[in-house]
């Protein structure tokens, strides 16, 4: 498999590690390590995480399991990685950001909305030196498509999942995130905010 740079940033390892923060303020972050391979019991993990955190953890499944997440993955060029460049800076920056505004907004009545965040990651996810060596130069990833206008339509269909689908998934499961914690008593929300939170996180971020 290719070992150059990634097109597209791991958006789900973001998405992993926030939900990792979270459900350890239930102390249940062992329980996702088990269900993503660390070898502990997968059926007890999954029977904990579906009675406490039902609603979100079926959307993280969701984001996890999707075909254009494993897509993404193998969607790389065959340069030479260049450690630490501008882009990974970019996008670590960016993903810090985006853990903090979720933990905040996850656990406070009054926050901003996460979503801003989120756009700002997404903005900082593609590598667009990556993308035009991979559509001009191929790759020796497997499933590359064959030819340059194919490598291209890959990239243009996965930059618009990252900012429709995903987007949508993602925002989907901000809202269960909240929910899941009302629900298990972990986090108390003062009941007149309950519909200005619904109502927070943006549908259309990136609309023009």
């Amino acid at each position: 498999m290719a070992k150059g740079n990634h097109v597209f940033n791991s958006f789900d390892k973001v998405i992993h590690a926030i939900y990792r923060a979270i459900l350890e303020l239930d102390g249940r972050g062992r329980a996702l390590d088990a269900v993503s391979g660390s070898g502990a019991s997968v059926t007890e993990a999954e029977t904990v995480l579906n009675s406490r955190f039902k609603t979100s953890y079926g959307f993280f499944k969701q984001i996890q399991r999707h075909e254009k997440i494993a897509e993404i993955h193998t969607t790389q060029d065959d340069r030479p990685v260049i450690a630490n460049d501008g882009n990974s800076k970019d996008f670590g920056n960016a993903s810090a950001n985006f853990a903090a505004a979720v933990m905040k907004w996850a656990t406070t009545d009054a926050a901003d909305d996460p979503m801003e965040s989120w756009r700002q990651l997404v903005n900082a996810g593609s590598d667009l030196a990556a993308q035009e060596s991979y559509v001009k130069q191929g790759s020796s990833s497997p499933g590359t498509p064959g030819s340059e206008t194919l490598r291209r339509k890959r990239c243009v269909d996965l930059s618009e999942f990252v900012k429709g689908e995903l987007t949508k998934l993602v925002r989907n499961w901000l809202l269960a995130i909240r929910l899941d914690l009302k629900n298990a008593k972990i986090v108390s929300y003062d009941l007149r905010d309950s519909a200005a939170w619904k109502g927070l996180l943006n549908a259309n971020v990136f609309s023009q």
